[in-house]
């Protein structure tokens, strides 16, 4: 797995104090505290006047939400309560551990992550970064539960033939072929294939939704209301597998959520506006910070750098 990001506990700290300015009139001993931090280096001034402008671009906001929000030792955390209770769009995934029961996972993958993986029966089984399945096999079949992100399955054939079916929390996908992808959003889960035939059954919408049976190319959202139509799966989609992310008319709040997978960075995305924009183009995982100069260069935006963060505007 990938190595967590370092510490940068200039960040941490400039955080902190920009969350007690924000709290009221700091007392004499926090003053002083304060001024000796800043003249211990010039960094410590750069950090936080920059956060604080953040702050204030924002307007007011809660500082017990900020409080509440903030991690000791977990810089990142630090700068992402200031932006985020600022009413500002993080774009990329929580921490893990904060998401997915590890335990119930047979396999897991970390940030910027992606590891392929051959099951008992011979199938392949790719997982996304931050992305977990769960499996079981049994002489009736061939059961993998997808915990998290996404993966990338090329089923291996089997004489006398046994069900592969993979299960999220919105319905189950049943191979009837080889090579599908299958990746679970908040609310939704996303079914793409890529050869032969899937079906695919809706477990939380409305009972009379009949299955659907997907061949080569065709793709589908499951969600509480159906199952519907999505643009068609291009076979070069399949790339991620190798690190190479392709957008074909992709409002950019996907985009960069999907690329946040494969960061440690923190995208940040204030504009709704600049969040509905469409992109299409393909960029590299493997080099995140320009695909995210590509992304936003595609939507005619400029990605503003801080320290472990990254605000597209």
């Amino acid at each position: 797995m990938s190595s967590p990001a370092n510490p940068d506990p200039l960040l941490e700290e400039a955080g902190r104090w920009v969350i007690r300015h924000g709290r009221g009139p700091l007392s004499a001993d926090e003053e002083a505290a304060f001024q000796a931090w800043q003249s211990a280096d010039p960094r410590h001034r750069s950090a936080f006047e920059r956060l604080q402008r953040i702050w204030a671009q924002m307007g007011h906001v809660d500082s017990g939400t900020l409080r509440r929000r903030l991690c000791r030792g977990r810089p990142r955390a630090a700068a992402a309560a200031i932006l985020l209770a600022s009413g500002l769009v993080v774009l990329f995934p929580p921490a893990r551990e904060a998401l997915l029961p590890l335990r119930q996972a047979d396999y897991a993958t970390d940030k910027a992550e992606i590891r392929r993986i051959t099951l008992a029966d011979g199938s392949i089984a790719t997982l996304d970064a931050d992305s977990a399945i769960r499996v079981h096999m049994d002489a009736a079949g061939r059961h993998i539960e997808l915990l998290a992100g996404r993966a990338h399955f090329q089923v291996a054939r089997q004489t006398p033939p046994r069900p592969f079916t993979v299960k999220t929390q919105d319905g189950n996908a049943e191979a009837l072929g080889t090579r599908f992808d299958v990746s679970q959003e908040t609310g939704s889960t996303t079914l793409s294939v890529f050869e032969s035939r899937v079906r695919a059954t809706c477990s939380e919408c409305p009972a009379d939704t009949p299955p659907a049976t997907l061949g080569a190319g065709e793709r589908v959202r499951l969600d509480v209301t159906g199952i519907h139509v999505e643009p068609r799966a291009l076979p070069q989609e399949e790339g991620w597998t190798d690190g190479t992310l392709v957008f074909q008319d992709t409002p950019l709040a996907d985009a960069l959520a999907l690329l946040g997978r494969h960061t440690h960075l923190i995208i940040l995305v204030p504009s709704a506006d600049a969040r509905r924009q469409r992109v299409s183009g393909t960029v590299s995982s493997k080099d995140p910070d320009t695909a995210l100069a590509l992304l936003a260069a595609a939507a005619e935006r400029r990605v503003m750098r801080l320290p472990g963060i990254r605000v597209v505007r």
